[in-house]
């Protein structure tokens, strides 16, 4: 066979292989988005949350799955060697810092905290390599020795330190940089919030190096007012059901004042709809043609007036009156790109608590159909994220023009992740503010579809980033079904 017609059997091959996968996605969406799928995910949903309710009735000590993990990641003796670094770092749990003053490094660790034998090792190496502060994954140990409660933890996130000391109480710096901080020797998170806000380089290794006895268990600080902003918003909502959409701006009424705007797309020709936006002093701008998320936030945001935009669906509700407030607080702030929300199902289990791009093939909504998470406590908790969900989402009015709006060749999926993508490599930090709260009706603007070149797009433009391990997330969990779990077979590195 010559090389003529081996490429021609080759591109025959390669087409009826396209095509192929193309009627499989077809057959896969169909199954996807019929009525029986739907229900299995609803009840499946209901199932996850009932399940949610046994495990909060039982033993938090009760998790044998992670007991296994210890046991069988476990690699060390057990001996903690410190002769060959007594010279870098000095350990210290509190008090004045002259006594370490001969030394590079210091080691923070709290009172009755157990160091793991590679503790020590780890933070040397990580600030011989240029870190000015570096943290670790931790659990909690009882009175037999029993480990529970992990802490697997993401890469910095200074807000979700802001939140709660996800840090825990051992930890190590330069010690010229706690020096700089003016800390008083005593509370071990305001130290890692002063060595947070001094800058520098801050490292997270992800593995567990620490246990913390039940008796010690740290307790998380009171959450903090929301700051009020004068900034104007315009909360941009499409739609085309009359009564979805009376449902969402009656429940919004409460939470608006004379700052804020509201613009609905409204997506076709319904009287009803214009009668509802009308009785509600909204803003009406008209939409024709197919669903097209992008293009139909492009006309409402052209329409807006505000500072900030919000993007929000119809089949929304806040739970909370600040909702906006915390939002509009966090979008304001230079550093922040975009800012999503916690959504819930209406049985109040998760929705959405922000979407992790990275080591896996397609976005995740980690979390989804839990109430909790015993490996990543921190799904209610604001912190920094890959990309959250267009179904609320604020933007400066200025970040959305610098980034060109949406994408839109992802008239259906995808928009909301891209546009975070892009924002981060713009400079900017995406956000979930947790005290903005709303109930979501998923799917109920539209049938839910994941179209293939939608897909194929996504993965073109952004696989650098699919193939790399989410920094806001923690390499030692997976991701299954968006269930947040612990890998099998085990990885033995912990």
């Amino acid at each position: 066979m010559d090389q003529a017609e081996e490429n021609r059997r080759l591109r025959q091959r390669l087409r009826y292989l396209v095509r192929n996968q193309a009627h499989l996605e077809q057959r896969l969406d169909r199954v996807e988005n019929s009525v029986l799928f739907r229900f299995l995910r609803w009840a499946g949903s209901l199932f996850a949350k009932v399940l949610t309710l046994l495990g909060r009735r039982s033993n938090s000590l009760d998790d044998p799955e992670y007991a296994t993990w210890v046991r069988e990641t476990t690699v060390s003796d057990g001996n903690i060697n410190r002769d060959d670094i007594n010279s870098r770092i000095r350990l210290i749990s509190a008090g004045p810092l002259a006594e370490c003053s001969d030394t590079p490094f210091t080691g923070v660790v709290g009172a009755g905290a157990i160091l793991d034998p590679d503790a020590i090792q780890a933070w040397v190496t990580a600030l011989e390599n240029g870190a000015d502060a570096v943290y670790s994954d931790w659990d909690l140990i009882d009175n037999e020795n029993r480990r529970h409660s992990p802490r697997f933890t993401p890469e910095f996130s200074p807000d979700l330190l802001a939140a709660t000391p996800y840090w825990g109480c051992c930890f190590a710096a330069r010690t010229e940089r706690i020096r700089r901080t003016g800390w008083s020797g005593a509370d071990m998170h305001d130290l890692s919030r002063r060595l947070a806000k001094l800058g520098g380089t801050i490292v997270r290794v992800p593995q567990i190096l620490w246990h913390l006895p039940d008796a010690q268990a740290l307790q998380p600080p009171v959450a903090a007012a929301v700051s009020k902003t004068n900034e104007t918003a315009s909360i941009i909502i499409c739609s085309r059901n009359a009564k979805r959409l009376d449902t969402c701006l009656t429940s919004l009424a409460p939470t608006i004042d004379a700052r804020h705007e509201v613009i609905v797309v409204a997506h076709g020709d319904s009287p009803e709809l214009v009668r509802v936006v009308e009785r509600h002093g909204a803003r009406c701008v008209p939409y024709r043609g197919a669903f097209h998320f992008g293009r139909m936030n492009q006309l409402g945001v052209s329409a807006a007036r505000g500072s900030i935009l919000v993007l929000l669906n119809d089949d929304v509700r806040p739970t909370t009156h600040d909702w906006l407030e915390s939002m509009l607080a966090q979008a304001a702030r230079s550093e922040i790109g975009v800012v999503g929300a916690l959504l819930l199902y209406p049985s109040e289990a998760i929705q959405h608590a922000g979407i992790v791009v990275g080591d896996t093939l397609l976005p995740a909504h980690i979390g989804r159909a839990q109430r909790e998470s015993r490996y990543w406590p921190w799904l209610r908790m604001t912190r920094e994220v890959s990309a959250v969900t267009g179904a609320c989402l604020a933007i400066r009015r200025s970040v959305w023009d610098e980034l060109g709006g949406f994408d839109l060749r992802f008239p259906v999926n995808y928009n909301d992740v891209d546009l975070c993508l892009r924002a981060q490599k713009h400079g900017y930090r995406v956000l979930i503010e947790t005290r903005a709260t709303l109930i979501h009706q998923e799917a109920g603007t539209r049938v839910p579809e994941v179209r293939p070149e939608e897909r194929e797009l996504f993965w073109e433009l952004w696989s650098d980033v699919l193939s790399a391990p989410d920094p806001f997330f923690n390499p030692q969990l997976e991701i299954r079904d968006e269930m947040i779990c612990l890998p099998r077979p085990w990885p033995a590195t912990r």
